[in-house]
């Protein structure tokens, strides 16, 4: 699904308080209508489709209302008249299935409330695909809200900007208003509908239009979604064209970037166009937040060395004879070898990367586009883990070296992690999905910046398309991250935190934002070759 729309509005939702207040608020509000005369039918009612929803979620106190439990919430407009419709993907992982079963029992046998489980995912070459959406529409005397974004319904999402050991998490959204919200909610509709007679079909006459919003912008609806009959692969394209149209800066914060589309995009942006500032924010590879990150930072280890020989300063290439080590200028030409069998090699590097070159690049990334679609995703990791550097100096000397096989990569940083003071490295998890580009475009939703996100698992993503409004997303997520940060000054600020803290330990209660080097990815390490099954398939 690929839909825009005109006439649009939104408002950024900045880590889970700000967006579990806005939640509370649209729910408030439709419980009031029934406090009078009961609205017209069809002029009012709730629709939240989730990955996951954890009924005990504790929603923050508002302007006329104390904080409550979701269920509790739930409870009370339902039963003051409100029609609501829930449904959740029936994923069996633990956490997952803990969670619908909880939210079934608590909302079991209250009036207007019904309850579906999305069965998505049921490909015998890739049973851990998910349906991953979050979106919760709220309908009020005939005007739509719709919520977007990285965040379920639960407790470990509640986080505060200013982020602490104890509030780590670290996730966006956005309030959409506009008819826009016909295109989520027919998304909701075809969802919904999957279910067969299980509930009753929603019709797409029965969803009012949404009116348009005075002075307001464009936005488009995307979404991935592989079970049939709604095939589409719509988010990737969208960010593909934005990093190539990107001419200041590029910024893309994520739990993980691994898809390697995406990845190599940005390699031959880096390669072709170095000026603009990339800026890729992800938790750090020693971060125990959440337990051991060993297996995302093997994943990433491939994207670090791939956008980092992008535009290398130096690196050594090990070899049974005597290790070569190697400048920017003393390279005559450096390729990244396809990534798919029988394919062309990327041109990273070298005396001179010229039009001809550019086209090449777009070749090969175009025969990757073609060839990835569809291929299990532990198949698209083995690519990477295959993947060498090819390299020609200028005395004549060649190499083809695996990355395994490359040490003391020294590259201007591309990648950054927040860190807080504490020595058990409990940092910041990057949770959200956010990627601005230009102070032009941003895309606030669910989808990840992984294979499987782009591929196969099901997804959806706003795409704003207003400077007014991306220049305050950028701001607002700049400024929570270190006051005063902007895209020209990044790369020097986190280099200098990097720099101060062999001086000084980070001040407590203060988030610092650090490039990523090397030596922080533990590929080699024994957890990481532990957990590497697992992240094949995110």
């Amino acid at each position: 699904m690929q839909q825009r729309t005109l006439n649009n509005t939104s408002d950024f939702l900045l880590d889970g308080d700000h967006f579990f207040a806005r939640f509370h608020q649209e729910l408030t509000a439709i419980e009031a209508l029934y406090a009078g005369p009961a609205p017209a039918a069809g002029s009012a009612y709730i629709r939240l489709m989730f990955w996951k929803a954890e009924p005990n979620t504790m929603l923050p106190a508002i302007p006329g209302q104390v904080a409550r439990t979701v269920d509790a919430a739930l409870t009370a407009v339902a039963t003051a008249g409100c029609p609501i419709k829930i449904m959740l993907w029936k994923g069996l992982y633990p956490e997952v299935r803990n969670a619908w079963r909880a939210f079934q029992n608590a909302l079991n046998g209250v009036a207007n409330v019904e309850i579906y489980l999305d069965p998505y995912g049921s490909a015998f070459w890739n049973p851990a695909q998910s349906m991953h959406m979050k979106v919760a529409l709220f309908r009020a005397n005939n005007v739509m809200t719709g919520l977007v974004g990285g965040l379920n319904i639960g407790n470990s999402y509640m986080s505060p900007p200013a982020h602490t050991v104890a509030h780590y998490w670290h996730d966006g959204g956005c309030a959409l208003q506009g008819p826009v919200c016909d295109t989520l909610e027919d998304l909701w509709r075809r969802r919904w509908n999957v279910a067969g007679n299980q509930h009753p079909a929603v019709a797409a006459s029965a969803i009012p239009q949404a009116p348009a919003v005075a002075n307001g912008f464009p936005v488009t609806i995307a979404t991935t979604e592989t079970d049939a009959p709604n095939t589409a692969r719509d988010i990737r394209p969208l960010i593909l064209d934005q990093i190539d149209r990107a001419a200041r800066y590029i910024y893309m914060e994520n739990q993980v970037m691994t898809d390697p589309v995406i990845v190599e995009a940005l390699a031959q942006k880096i390669a072709r166009q170095p000026h603009v500032r990339v800026i890729i924010v992800v938790p750090h590879p020693l971060n125990t937040s959440m337990g051991s990150y060993a297996g995302y930072s093997y994943m990433m280890y491939y994207t670090y060395m791939t956008l980092a020989l992008a535009n290398l300063t130096s690196v050594t290439a090990r070899r049974w004879r005597p290790n070569v080590n190697m400048t920017r200028t003393q390279i005559a030409r450096g390729e990244l070898s396809s990534l798919i069998p029988g394919g062309s090699s990327t041109i990273i590097s070298g005396n001179n990367i010229g039009r001809t070159e550019f086209r090449r690049n777009r070749r090969t990334l175009a025969n990757l586009i073609t060839n990835v679609s569809g291929v299990n995703g532990g198949r698209a990791l083995a690519w990477s883990e295959q993947r060498t550097f090819n390299w020609r100096l200028n005395d004549g000397t060649t190499g083809q070296t695996k990355f395994k096989n490359l040490s003391n990569i020294v590259a201007p940083p591309v990648m950054y992690s927040p860190i807080v003071q504490d020595n058990n490295r409990r940092w910041p998890y990057v949770h959200s999905k956010i990627a601005l580009f230009d102070d032009r475009v941003a895309f606030v939703g669910s989808s990840n910046w992984t294979f499987r996100s782009m591929d196969y698992d099901g997804e959806v993503t706003a795409m704003i398309e207003d400077p007014t409004t991306v220049t305050a997303i950028r701001t607002a997520i700049f400024n929570h991250w270190e006051a005063g940060l902007t895209p020209d000054n990044w790369r020097q600020r986190a280099t200098t935190n990097f720099t101060n803290f062999g001086h000084a330990p980070p001040v407590a209660g203060q988030t610092y934002i650090v490039p990523l080097q090397y030596d922080d990815f533990h590929w080699w390490s024994l957890p990481a070759w532990g957990t590497w099954l697992l992240p094949r398939y995110f």
